[in-house]
């Protein structure tokens, strides 16, 4: 898998992350342009949809918000493109492109239950989105400015969600839905700041 290395402020970081990975963002983008378009979105109209959680993202962290402006730039897209990216999820959902089938699954396994006494967090991914998404993945190894260090899976133009940091916090997610959707927060965004933290305790009061 690709390693990607991220340092400085979150901009700079940004810029970095888009610069390295703007072929795959490009194509990433075509792939969900493509996908929007089966459901008659043009390409203005996705992007217009996607630029309705900015707002959201501001509000709840700066850091990642800036970090997104970053990508943009450093990859040569629009802001509401990356946005497209890291709120695919929700919009996906919105239009009903992950249908009823298989989704993820997750595991953690305390010290007490493992023969080395150690902790282990991880996941499947299981969603099919209709075009070869598993080569556009890859690891980042970022160092923040300042806050602990992360090591995070994603894909080209989302700061790293699954993963872990160096205050032992790890990260994956599974998503019970509901029924309902309104626009908030991208879930991605949530983990990622979840990431950022430096205890559970302020990771679960983000």
């Amino acid at each position: 898998m690709k390693i990607v290395e991220l340092s400085g402020p979150a901009h700079k970081r940004g810029e970095q992350h888009g610069r390295q990975n703007k072929e795959g963002i490009h194509c990433y983008l075509e792939g969900l342009y493509s996908a929007f378009a089966g459901h008659g979105w043009s390409r203005a109209r996705a992007r217009r949809e996607a630029g309705k959680y900015i707002p959201f993202v501001e509000h709840y962290s700066q850091e990642i918000a800036e970090e997104i402006r970053g990508i943009a730039e450093g990859s040569e897209r629009k802001t509401e493109e990356i946005m497209m990216v890291v709120a695919f999820y929700e919009i996906c959902d919105r239009l009903r492109l992950f249908g009823s089938g298989r989704g993820c699954t997750g595991f953690a396994v305390g010290p007490s239950a493992t023969a080395t006494g150690e902790a282990y967090i991880g996941q499947n991914y299981d969603r099919e989105f209709g075009w070869d998404t598993t080569k556009y993945l890859f690891l980042l190894r970022v160092k923040p400015s300042s806050g602990p260090s992360i090591m995070g899976w994603t894909y080209p133009g989302q700061p790293p969600t699954y993963g872990v940091n160096s205050r032992g916090i790890a990260t994956c997610w599974q998503t019970p839905h509901s029924g309902e959707r309104k626009l908030g927060v991208p879930a991605f965004v949530i983990v990622a700041e979840m990431l950022r933290q430096k205890s559970i305790g302020e990771a679960l009061s983000r």
